[in-house]
């Protein structure tokens, strides 16, 4: 997902999150940036603003989001899976 948003952004001049700086940076640099998406999920799931100081509270509220709304498993032990 990063790999592809930097990629677009640095030849996407029509869009506004388009930056110059990004057309000559290598990936690893781009990592570095404040511009980075970090920990993208758990921001989303805990509506966390990109400003906002990620904790271990905001992990937590992910995994239990995950866990109370999501059914992860796999098709070969649906039986499995779905027990819980």
């Amino acid at each position: 997902r990063i790999t592809s948003l930097f990629s677009y952004l640095q030849v996407a001049s029509w869009d506004e999150a388009y930056k110059p700086i990004f057309a000559d940076m290598e990936l690893e640099e781009y990592a570095e940036t404040i511009h980075m998406d970090e920990n993208w999920l758990v921001r989303f799931l805990t509506d966390s603003e990109m400003v906002d100081v990620l904790t271990e509270k905001h992990l937590n509220t992910a995994k239990a989001l995950l866990r109370e709304k999501f059914i992860v498993g796999l098709l070969s032990k649906k039986k499995e899976s779905m027990a819980r």
